[in-house]
């Protein structure tokens, strides 16, 4: 699919969106759906590989459906998830396991074709989509917003930041953003049926299941480690999955049998799980949506459908905000996106990095997996928290 980078010096839109993943895609979808003009700046192309667990949660149903985008898992025939494993292992051994069905299946689909099919709904609805354009630089006043890179300029009414978990301009990074390292790559050679693994160690944990890619089935391999973690192991993706066959007897099961598909590993260093919030100040605020406002901890495998209900939310809210958008609509738009963020995202935010707080210490992993084992509703129960409302066969 080609799509345009800035074509000219300068690009005029009702609203600015900086970033092309889920979120950035479903709420320049739903302003165009809602005759609200709408450009995306995405830094790369489509279709790339990216940082992702691939899990599709079963909560993002109605996100896709507001779209038009609710065939979107037939079409791309993603397996099934519909139960999970886990495993704690410590000293080089397994010291507990438990399995359970999930509340509801969720998808494996790689970030390859959601953000391709994505895209081309954006595109359909009337998206000004544009690659490779890089922003550089964000101003605002009264006037608006004003967004600068090596293609030329945009200007717009309002900005959405859906830049990931980078800060994205203007925005610095804290020290205590840059304490965690993820890797991920696709693997043949294994099989999962309709399951998917989560396999715990000492600051590190990696997940595996079966994801559609590019009309074929792969899994995917996708581990995080504390800093400390990293940089013991090797502070290389090679030595990490090393370290994390040495560590787990479950995971090198696994990992022995697994063929890496060339050109699928992404690695992400120096990021964080603090919760940055729904905006920005100033007298024209900008909006944050996706990771760009918060981070979920992956093992709870509900950042995509977060990223999409958050997309699908915010593009109402600013196309309910008022034709003009002048600087005070904006400003209420913010308010309003901030009372939905908190209400919607800030619970299950709260427990899946209290979660992943106790997983990554095998002790104290190993007492609450067993504990999960034996009282049967605690997984679903789980589940269900750390994800927004879903019917029990919602996709």
């Amino acid at each position: 699919m080609a799509l345009g980078g800035l074509r000219g010096h300068w690009v005029s839109a009702r609203v600015v969106i900086v970033g092309g993943g889920p979120a950035g895609l479903a709420a320049a979808t739903t302003l165009a759906r809602a005759d609200v003009a709408a450009t995306v700046c995405e830094a790369g192309a489509w279709p790339r590989p990216r940082m992702c667990g691939e899990f599709l949660s079963p909560d993002a149903h109605s996100a896709l459906a507001a779209l038009g985008a609710d065939d979107l898992v037939r079409r791309l025939d993603a397996p099934a998830i519909e139960a999970v494993r886990v495993t704690v292992a410590r000293g080089g051994r397994i010291v507990a396991e438990a399995s359970s069905p999930l509340g509801a299946a969720g998808h494996g689909v790689s970030r390859v074709d959601l953000d391709l099919a994505l895209a081309e709904t954006a595109r359909a609805a009337g998206v000004d989509l544009r690659e490779r354009s890089r922003v550089e630089t964000v101003t605002s006043n009264a006037n608006g917003v004003e967004l600068r890179g090596p293609g030329g300029v945009v200007r717009g009414s309002a900005i959405v930041l859906a830049t990931g978990r980078v800060p994205g301009p203007g925005r610095a990074a804290s020290r205590t953003s840059r304490e965690w390292v993820a890797v991920k790559v696709h693997v043949r050679g294994l099989r999962l049926p309709r399951a998917t693994e989560l396999h715990f160690a000492d600051g590190a944990y990696v997940g595996i299941n079966e994801v559609a890619c590019r009309g074929d089935r792969v899994v995917n391999v996708c581990a995080l480690a504390r800093r400390r973690r990293w940089d013991e192991a090797g502070a290389t993706p090679e030595s990490l999955w090393e370290w994390l066959a040495s560590a787990s007897p479950a995971f090198a099961e696994r990992w022995r049998r697994a063929v890496p598909v060339a050109g699928s590993e992404v690695a992400a260093a120096g990021f964080g799980f603090a919760v940055r919030g729904a905006h920005g100040p100033g007298e024209r605020p900008s909006l944050f949506v996706g990771d760009a406002a918060a981070l979920i901890a992956p093992l709870c495998g509900d950042g995509q459908a977060m990223a999409l209900g958050g997309g699908v939310a915010l593009g109402r809210i600013l196309a309910g905000a008022g034709r003009d958008l002048d600087a005070s609509a904006v400003r209420a738009a913010a308010t309003v996106w901030d009372r939905e963020f908190r209400a919607s995202f800030r619970g299950r935010l709260v427990l899946g990095r209290a979660l992943q707080s106790v997983l990554l210490r095998p002790r104290m992993a190993a007492t609450f997996v067993r504990a999960a084992a034996a009282i049967g509703p605690l997984p679903g129960w789980i589940y269900r928290r750390t994800r927004g409302p879903f019917e029990p066969r919602a996709i």
